[in-house]
């Protein structure tokens, strides 16, 4: 059985899964839909609490003939595939996903345990769903999990790529997974994308890739961002005015010119740096790869 999808982008969260969901869809080979992060084979409940549940919850895709339709419009002979970053962290997922379809090729990006956590943290904040400083949120992520709060909020816990990505190898074979890592996406993002459709069996198209997408930061002015956020009867009022496209557009550059990024607390580095080292090394022997530039003092 080959049912859709062929490929799936399984993460990690905030290490440029956005931007090659967005490099992929360009191939007129490939089709991915447009809702990013069905989650399927995650099998989890509607039942998350907390910061942005309520979305998390109806986004998550839990029927298979529901799943099936995300792939409705796929022309024949593309390849079908998805992206849904909780598939790495996710133990049940990549059985799910051999018994669904056994040919499934996997792809996940690796960034920085340490930085993807801190991202992670910059982007909740962004989207005004968080009020803690970062050290608080790591403090108070266990007892977060514990009440039921959306992965988002699970910053060392899908940090640990070790167990995850042996998990994906053991189940399909090194052959079928592939990894990336977000420093070479950042270089070279071209050079990524060729690998990426080389590995999938799609002849190589120029991607457009010059923008990043999904990027995390600090509002620097609060009452800006909630009112580009969150609806209000201004924009409510000018929707008839400016065409959809436009005001997405006009919405985007004010988000971005009130966003800036901060260098992690140097504390906090510390710390990650203790949770992570150990997963590091294993992870680095797993892929025989160096990684130790990941652990490498900034200060």
């Amino acid at each position: 059985m080959n049912r859709p999808p062929q490929f799936v982008l399984i993460g990690a969260p905030k290490s440029g899964t956005s931007s090659l969901y967005e490099y992929l869809k360009q191939h007129p080979r490939l089709f991915m839909p447009r809702n990013k992060e069905p989650a399927f084979f995650c099998g989890y409940r509607r039942n998350f609490r907390g910061p942005a549940s309520r979305d998390f919850n109806r986004n998550l895709v839990t029927d298979p003939k529901v799943y099936l339709g995300l792939f409705d419009e796929a022309v024949n002979g593309a390849l079908t595939g998805e992206a849904s970053t909780d598939y790495l962290s996710c133990p049940q997922a990549p059985l799910r996903l051999k018994e669904w379809n056994p040919n499934v090729k996997i792809m996940a990006c690796l960034r920085n345990p340490i930085d993807r956590a801190y991202s992670e943290h910059m982007h909740l904040v962004r989207d005004l769903l968080e009020q803690e400083d970062f050290a608080t949120a790591l403090r108070l992520e266990g007892e977060r999990r514990a009440n039921g709060w959306i992965p988002l909020f699970w910053h060392v816990e899908r940090g640990l790529y070790y167990e995850a990505t042996r998990r994906y190898i053991d189940t399909f074979g090194g052959a079928n997974v592939k990894f990336i890592f977000h420093e070479d996406l950042l270089r070279s993002p071209e050079s990524v994308v060729r690998d990426l459709f080389e590995f999938l069996g799609v002849p190589p198209v120029p991607p457009e890739v010059t923008k990043m997408h999904n990027v995390s930061g600090y509002p620097i002015i609060k009452p800006l961002q909630s009112f580009l956020l969150k609806e209000n009867r201004l924009k409510t009022s000018i929707k008839g005015l400016i065409a959809e496209k436009r005001r997405l557009s006009i919405k985007e550059a004010l988000l971005a010119a009130n966003m800036r990024t901060k260098k992690i607390p140097r504390a906090d580095f510390e710390y990650l740096k203790a949770r992570f080292e150990g997963d590091v090394v294993r992870l680095q022997e797993l892929l025989q790869v160096d990684l130790s530039h990941w652990l490498a003092d900034r200060y």
